[in-house]
């Protein structure tokens, strides 16, 4: 019992090893000349386990690039998903007119999912920047794509949004829960050995 109180309090810095990277976005499903610019794994309020990956096109120190940013976040439960993606939701302000309008439903029709786009300019080059959040069961995902027309277009970043949601629908929760779980577990007793 002391483990398993001890396991929600235990800020664990490292990745589970049982994280479904393979629903994460690869340099793969981008093409050449994409590298990766970044990688975390955020502390997110009331979820199991997170890993973000930023990927940008050539020079990865250059933000005018085209580039997509992808977060995973898994929730011990629906509700709590539900709760993460509006927090996500609220924090992007996805309230606001969209302009392009990203054409995308998500493949369950229990999915939530919203998105905005907005068309800017960087250092005078023309760039669309697109946040695209789904919540899928217990997960919630985003993806931030800045599109400029080339190397990233506006229906790539849709195609790989798809992908995204087929990789997600493939993902068994439980297994995903019950190992994140036991990884837990597993931190907060090797914790309490080392106090005794």
């Amino acid at each position: 019992m002391a483990s398993l109180l001890l396991a929600s309090c235990v800020n664990v810095e490292i990745a589970p090893q049982q994280f479904p990277y393979e629903a994460m976005i690869a340099a793969t499903d981008l093409g050449p000349g994409w590298h990766v610019e970044h990688t975390s794994f955020p502390q997110v309020d009331g979820a199991l386990s997170s890993y973000s990956v930023t990927f940008r096109y050539g020079d990865t120190a250059d933000a005018t690039q085209p580039g997509v940013a992808h977060q995973l976040t898994i929730y011990p439960d629906s509700e709590s998903a539900k709760m993460g993606y509006m927090g996500v939701r609220d924090q992007f302000n996805l309230d606001r007119p969209s302009d392009p309008i990203l054409p995308l439903r998500p493949q369950s029709e229990e999915d939530l999912a919203d998105s905005h786009c907005e068309r800017l300019r960087l250092n005078d080059q023309p760039r669309v920047s697109c946040l695209w959040v789904q919540r899928h069961r217990s997960m919630v995902f985003f993806v931030n794509g800045l599109v400029d027309g080339e190397a990233l277009t506006l229906e790539e970043l849709t195609q790989l949004i798809q992908v995204l949601d087929a990789r997600l629908n493939k993902l068994d929760p439980s297994r995903l829960r019950s190992e994140l779980i036991e990884d837990q577990l597993s931190v907060g007793q090797r914790f309490m050995s080392t106090r005794d």
